[in-house]
């Protein structure tokens, strides 16, 4: 027999991305494994408010694309991730208190970014 020991207690396997109270963005745990975001360092940030989107994008970058990259702060064991983004909210005037809560990101192969994920912010009811 092979027997592999769960050691996953407690983890929050969810692929989501969350907006917090504290102008963070918080990777679940599912999300990381799922993409592999604990090879990575930084992050660059996207936004699209055309059209009526308020569409966050997310660059995952090994290595600092200037000024622009937020360094992710890892979890245990890099399980999860997260970064504090107040400036971000302070450019494009977003309430992020409006915001919060859980996103399934979305996966595409920008033409000018690479591969990159998003999520639509939409507001609390």
């Amino acid at each position: 027999m092979a027997f592999i020991k769960f050691e996953d207690v407690g983890a929050k396997l969810t692929n989501s991305i969350s907006l917090t109270k504290s102008q963070s963005f918080g990777f679940a745990g599912g999300f990381v494994r799922k993409y592999n975001i604990s090879e990575f360092n930084f992050v660059s940030l996207l936004y699209d408010n055309g059209d009526g989107n308020n569409r966050v994008g997310f660059q995952f970058t090994k290595e600092r694309m200037g000024k622009s990259s937020f360094k992710i702060i890892f979890g245990y064991n890099r399980q999860t991730a997260s970064i504090v983004v107040r400036s971000f909210f302070r450019s494009f005037e977003i309430d992020n208190k409006k915001y919060e809560g859980k996103y399934e990101p979305t996966e595409i192969n920008d033409e000018n970014y690479g591969i990159i994920y998003f999520i639509d912010l939409k507001e609390k009811k």
